[in-house]
């Protein structure tokens, strides 16, 4: 069964999540987001909107998945 387009955006997702979180270089001091986004922008010939949104859902993603991690290492230790 051949992929859809909507499988293969959930999965370059994925990859793209998963290498910014491993390598180690997910950035997020505003002027260095704001530069990767106009260098995506013009890279990919997008919107820098359209950028932005995409690096906020990265941004987003990479929060939940931090905080889930905190919690459980909060809740695990004995008080």
């Amino acid at each position: 069964m051949p992929l859809t387009e909507k499988r293969i955006g959930e999965l370059a997702m994925f990859a793209l999540q998963e290498n910014l979180e491993n390598d180690g270089k997910l950035k997020l001091m505003p002027s260095q987001v704001k530069g990767g986004i106009k260098n995506i922008a013009k890279k990919t010939k997008i919107s820098e909107r359209e950028a932005a949104e995409f690096m906020k859902l990265l941004l987003e993603n990479s929060y939940v998945r931090t905080i889930a991690e905190l919690d459980k290492i909060i809740n695990s230790e004995k008080v």
